[in-house]
């Protein structure tokens, strides 16, 4: 469990990170994202891009392109951008290399993808190097003013 303190504004703030929920191979867990990426990788990293606000699709998409034209550096180019999305959500896991994505492109980005939307759904926000988790704000009642001074 993440440890938490308090921030002047009474948030709660995680001081460490979340490891993640699932595994390279959950695809049936997010079946949208597992047959883009099986189909077209370079949208579907351009879109975790996207999402984390670490990147854009257009140039993720184009530099991807490149580096596979170039004779498949795009295997270096790739982990990079997943390793950079979910650090910005508090994802604790050993970073993907290339190897890795050599062997599981489109696996490692679709659960790059489900670690993500699994903290937005938590009300993780990420606020530069620390995680912060939404909190309800209560109401109260506004004090009466008195007549009589």
């Amino acid at each position: 469990m993440a440890d938490t303190q308090k921030t002047t504004t009474g948030a709660p703030v995680v001081t460490n990170s979340y490891a993640p929920n699932n595994g390279l191979f959950n695809c049936f867990d997010d079946i949208n994202s597992c047959l883009l990426g099986l189909f077209c990788e370079p949208i579907n990293l351009g879109m975790l891009a996207n999402k984390t606000n670490t990147g854009d699709i257009f140039s993720v998409c184009c530099i991807w392109t490149i580096l596979a034209s170039l004779g498949g550096c795009q295997v270096c180019y790739a982990p990079g951008v997943i390793n950079t999305a979910v650090a910005k959500y508090g994802v604790t896991e050993e970073p993907v290399a290339c190897p890795m994505y050599c062997c599981c492109g489109p696996c490692t980005t679709c659960r790059a993808h489900r670690e993500v939307d699994a903290r937005i759904k938590l009300g993780v926000t990420p606020v530069g190097s620390q995680i912060t988790i939404a909190q309800p704000v209560v109401m109260t009642a506004p004090t009466p003013v008195s007549a009589n001074k």
